[in-house]
């Protein structure tokens, strides 16, 4: 008898932790959860990107799931560089993160997103990624352990320089071109003939200032933010690259929380990035704007020669990564 009730015990214990335990696999018992995540980037608080988030992101999060879930703001490259943040979030150190391409090295199909002339304009570059073709990208970022929830744009890169007007290739050589120290920029830099030299971009302003440099070449918000205009008298919208960001976070931790709260923040990242988007290309025209006011001339030459000019980046990008060249053939169909 003793034995009997013995075995009763311990299948009433076991019981009692199988119960447990699927209790606390469900979301709604994970309700009582809480979450503050910290969300790194290096842009300026007043960037639509921190614009939208501030605006969009974490007031949706934060009442969507009842206070549970917050998010913390760590702009201007409080928490490193978009290396160390990326990093970050790849292994939970850090929870989300605005990032870029950071990861090509070790994932080269994400390096396709920033190879010359591969998006036409800002329309195209939503319509691809809120596509299947997107999804192919955040599945790489998966890989990493990177979970995008939805894409914010740094915008299409243009040129300034001080030495002259280009409406054609043909203006460009003899012309030293500041870029980063990212193999695809200085090629295309290269390829569109410019005497590309390396360099951080806090020395930049003065590089252009003595005439170390003729010209650099970034999103517009940056050319106004930085203060480079005034040493600067051209610009050229050539949109040669186009930059993008991901609202990322940290796959493992998203995968762990409560569906409930997935689905907020999910949709919050892409209330978010639709709103970033239209903020950046009003910011954008506002920039020419005030730039032609103080007296800069805008010229916007025919992209199809330098499309063309740029043809050997995309090509010499395939032959390290094959599948790029259907891939791009893909993304360029997009209508």
């Amino acid at each position: 008898m003793r034995k009997w009730s013995s075995i009763v015990a311990v299948l009433a214990v076991l019981g009692w932790v199988a119960g447990c335990f699927l209790a606390f696999g469900t979301g709604e018992a994970l309700a009582g959860e809480t979450y503050k995540l910290k969300i790194a980037n290096w842009y300026a608080p007043s960037h639509p990107v921190n614009i939208a988030l501030k605006e969009k992101f974490l007031p949706a999060i934060k009442d969507g799931t009842g206070g549970k879930v917050e998010g913390f703001l760590y702009d201007s490259s409080q928490l490193g560089g978009e290396r160390e943040f990326t990093e970050g979030v790849r292994i939970g150190t850090i929870e989300m993160a605005i990032t870029g391409g950071i990861l090509t090295a070790s994932y080269p199909k994400i390096g396709i997103l920033e190879l010359p002339y591969v998006f036409r304009d800002y329309d195209h570059v939503q319509k691809t990624l809120n596509s299947p073709i997107g999804d192919e990208f955040v599945a790489e970022y998966q890989k990493a352990g990177v979970r995008v929830l939805a894409w914010m744009a740094n915008g299409f890169r243009v040129i300034s320089n001080s030495k002259r007007p280009i409406n054609s290739l043909k203006d460009i050589p003899g012309m030293r071109l500041r870029m980063p120290e990212n193999k695809v920029y200085v090629e295309t830099g290269k390829a569109l003939g410019f005497n590309v030299v390396t360099m951080g971009m806090p020395e930049v302003f003065n590089a252009l200032k003595q005439g170390v440099m003729d010209g650099q070449e970034n999103p517009f918000s940056t050319l106004w933010a930085s203060g480079w205009w005034e040493v600067q008298k051209y610009v050229t919208v050539s949109y040669h690259l186009f930059s993008y960001n991901g609202v990322s976070i940290n796959d493992k931790l998203y995968q762990g929380m409560p569906k409930e709260y997935q689905d907020v923040i999910a949709k919050a990242a892409k209330a978010a990035a639709e709103y970033e988007f239209k903020l950046l290309q009003d910011d954008e025209k506002d920039v020419m704007k005030k730039l032609q006011d103080k007296g800069l001339q805008i010229s916007t030459p025919d992209r199809k020669p330098f499309e063309e000019a740029t043809k050997v980046v995309r090509d010499n990008y395939a032959k390290g990564y094959a599948p790029a060249t259907e891939i791009i053939t893909k993304i360029q169909a997009v209508k």
